[in-house]
């Protein structure tokens, strides 16, 4: 059987700074390059993207063609992206667990609706594949028996056009810098990089700046970590730096002397990735698909850093 001549693609959302949008874009350029006609479609999609995708109700399956569905989160749009008798294919990103969240929070809930697709969906794809072996796994266990690892590749054409703030890298050079880069959450456990950086603190290293680089998808675990920030009186710093741009977030890389994660669920890890690229030194637990994303170099199954 000759190979579709057309390969789009669905998100349930195009965000900026997300890492399942920007592996959809990449994915779009490496399937045109190939001779494919490729088009994006999406639930929401932000407006800095509106020229660069389509709406997910201009969706109009057609048997000869296939269909690469992104899954990390609950999709309103299931009935409409899995009908037709076109080839669908699964991307699987990773759902985080509810119970990393706020018991009744608008994310718990999308979270473990999307991981009972997950199970519902069983069947219903002529391929799948993952973007870590840790997630491969559990679409085996979950009956998705073709399933493969194909790992999220960054984008270095996307990643040269960025031009780090110089202004921020050159403005934090007076102290040993570490950083992680992810959204405020339970399971990414930056109350543990203040015990850590506190403790080295009590240790005599007190010239150390934490940064903590990103949004927040639990605003109850933000307020507790800041929390603990404030009550703490010492000489080491914290920067929180909420939403940033690209140039914000490379400028904080330019500056960083390691990058340290204790996230103890992690479906892929896309910082670790851009940690390495900027030549930053990587200190993180072998959990879910951290391995996948940097192998195991300054790796540790430690839990006592």
């Amino acid at each position: 059987m000759s190979k579709p001549l057309v390969i789009d693609q669905f998100t349930p959302s195009l965000q900026p700074g997300d890492g399942v949008s920007h592996s959809v874009f990449y994915t779009r350029r490496l399937l045109r390059k190939l001779g494919f006609n490729s088009t994006i479609y999406a639930g929401a999609i932000h407006e800095s993207f509106a020229s660069m995708a389509r709406p997910v109700k201009e969706y109009q399956p057609g048997d000869d063609e296939a269909l690469i569905v992104h899954h990390s989160i609950l999709n309103d749009y299931e009935a409409q992206v899995l009908s037709g008798n076109g080839k669908k294919i699964l991307a699987y990103h990773n759902i985080t667990p509810d119970f990393f969240f706020e018991k009744d929070s608008q994310f718990a809930a999308v979270c473990g609706l999307g991981r009972q697709q997950l199970q519902q969906w069983a069947g219903r794809f002529t391929y799948a594949y993952a973007d870590s072996s840790y997630n491969a796994e559990e679409l085996l266990r979950l009956g998705y028996p073709q399933a493969v690892t194909l790992p999220l590749l960054l984008d270095f054409e996307r990643i040269a056009s960025i031009t780090p703030d110089l202004e921020i890298a050159s403005g934090l050079q007076d102290r040993f810098n570490i950083l992680f880069v992810g959204r405020f959450a339970y399971n990414k456990c930056q109350h543990e990089l203040l015990d850590l950086i506190f403790e080295l603190e009590r240790k005599g290293f007190d010239n150390l700046r934490l940064i903590l680089a990103g949004a927040t998808s639990n605003t109850e675990y933000e307020h507790h970590v800041r929390d603990k920030i404030q009550r703490h009186e010492g000489a080491v710093e914290v920067i929180c730096t909420g939403p940033i741009s690209d140039q914000a977030l490379y400028g904080y890389y330019r500056a960083a002397d390691l990058y340290v994660s204790l996230s103890n669920h992690e479906g892929f890890g896309i910082p670790l990735q851009e940690a390495v690229y900027n030549r930053v030194p990587v200190l993180a637990y072998r959990v879910g698909g951290i391995p996948t994303a940097v192998g195991d170099r300054g790796l540790t199954d430690s839990k006592s850093l």
